[in-house]
C-alpha cells in the first residue's frame, strides 16, 4: 500500500491530523524540507525520521521499511504510549546494531579482498618493498578467510 518512505510519511501525518506547517513546527523539521520528503524528491535521514516518529506516533521501523506495525501502541494491548516508546527505541537500537554489524562483516571482508589484490599485484611486479606493509594490514584485519563465493 504505502511503498515508499515519503508515502508512509505522508499517510501517517494525514492519520495524525496535522497540517505540514503545523507537523514541521511540532517536529523540528524545516518546513520546505517536510515538503521535499513528503513529494518524494527529497529522502529523509535517519535524523528527521527519528525526530518525526514519535510525534507520529508511529514505529520508526514502519516507518524506514513499512513492515510490521504501523503504530507504537495498539488498542488491543492497552499498553501506554510510553511503554510502546522504550520497546521501540530498544528495538531500533537493536536494528542498529545488527546493521552496523553487518557492514563491519562486509567492509572487513572487502578489505581483506583488495589487500590481497595488492600484494599479488605487488608480488608479481617484482616490489617487494611494499609486501611488508601490505602483510601488516592482512595481518591486522585477521586470518585468512576461505574462498569467497
Amino acid at each position: 500500500m504505502h511503498d515508499s518512505v515519503h508515502e508512509r510519511l505522508k499517510a501517517a501525518i494525514h492519520d495524525a491530523g496535522f497540517t505540514i506547517k503545523k507537523f514541521s513546527e511540532l517536529s523540528g523539521v524545516p518546513y520546505r524540507t517536510l515538503q521535499g520528503y513528503l513529494s518524494g524528491k527529497r529522502e529523509p535521514g535517519a535524523i528527521n525520521l527519528r525526530l518525526m516518529a514519535p510525534h507520529l506516533g508511529v514505529s520508526l521501523h514502519w516507518l524506514l521499511t513499512g513492515e510490521g506495525n504501523m503504530m507504537l501502541s495498539s488498542d488491543k494491548s492497552g499498553e501506554p504510549l510510553e511503554h510502546a516508546l522504550i520497546k521501540e527505541e530498544q528495538a531500533e537500537y537493536n536494528f542498529t546494531l545488527d546493521i552496523h554489524g553487518q557492514i563491519a562483516e562486509h567492509n572487513v571482508a572487502i578489505i581483506k579482498r583488495l589487500v590481497r589484490k595488492m600484494l599479488h599485484i605487488f608480488l608479481k611486479d617484482g616490489d617487494y618493498r611494499k609486501t611488508g606493509a601490505v602483510q601488516s594490514v592482512i595481518d591486522a584485519v585477521g586470518p585468512k578467510e576461505e574462498k569467497d563465493g
